[in-house]
């Protein structure tokens, strides 16, 4: 009995939890009058540049980032601080983001996520593998851009062969009207020259 009522007061902290995150994320957005640059699903990584108050709404709810056997404040300046104490202390930045240390129940103790969704429990581990991911990601990235390019240039070879085409068709159809024309006045004079010969002849 203990432990279903554990596992429902667990899931009740999750939804309230994950309630706050989406407030916090829409205030954001009604305060700036654009998106904010972070996803509310996944609070524990950010923009470096990025303040991890924005992750805090404005009604009295848990730390987004730990549960409450780590945490148990609940009012909105109190978590304001502890995130960016305690978790900005304990961050990894890398390529322009900001992992923040997680306490919740994705892992058994306290672990940082990749945008790959791994999860490491060691801080070095997870910038090592931070590091190269975001390295792969990197790379990854400019073999689309290439893709992209060349795409774009067989998109204007085909456009420059195709004009081509349209021109020689053009031009052929052309020659072929101006022979037509020159054979009807070729007929047409052969016709004269006959009508010429038979009055002479008449």
């Amino acid at each position: 009995m203990e432990y279903q009522n554990l596992c429902q007061f667990a899931e009740v902290d999750d939804k309230w939890r994950g309630a706050c995150v989406e407030l916090a994320w829409f205030e954001a957005l009604e305060q700036r009058g654009r998106l904010p640059e972070w996803d509310y699903r996944f609070p524990y990584i950010i923009p470096e540049s990025a303040d991890e108050a924005e992750l805090v709404c404005s009604m009295r709810g848990p730390c987004p980032l730990c549960s409450q056997w780590n945490f148990t404040e609940a009012s909105s300046s109190k978590v304001k601080r502890h995130l960016r104490g305690f978790h900005r202390q304990h961050s990894i930045k890398h390529a322009g983001r900001k992992h923040l240390i997680c306490r919740l129940s994705c892992a058994p103790a306290a672990h940082y996520h990749c945008c790959c969704g791994t999860v490491f429990m060691r801080k070095q581990r997870a910038r090592s593998h931070i590091i190269s991911c975001c390295k792969a990601e990197e790379e990854e990235q400019e073999q689309i851009e290439v893709e992209r390019e060349q795409r774009e240039e067989e998109k204007l070879e085909w456009k420059e062969e195709e004009e081509r085409r349209v021109e020689e068709e053009q031009e052929q159809g052309q020659e072929e009207q101006e022979e037509e024309e020159a054979e009807e006045r070729e007929e047409e004079n052969s016709k004269r020259r006959e009508e010429k010969i038979l009055n002479l002849k008449g």
